[in-house]
């Protein structure tokens, strides 16, 4: 069994992942917009 403090990290762990590929998805639909917009 995991300790508290092993899935803490796990869970915020993935969050961040998570928050990364979110980041990077709006870079790319940002840019993409700019450039077909102007």
């Amino acid at each position: 069994m995991k300790s508290p403090l092993e899935i803490l990290q796990q869970y915020f762990g993935y969050n961040n992942f998570r928050l990364e590929q979110a980041n990077a998805v709006e870079n790319v639909i940002s840019e993409y917009t700019s450039k077909y917009s102007s």
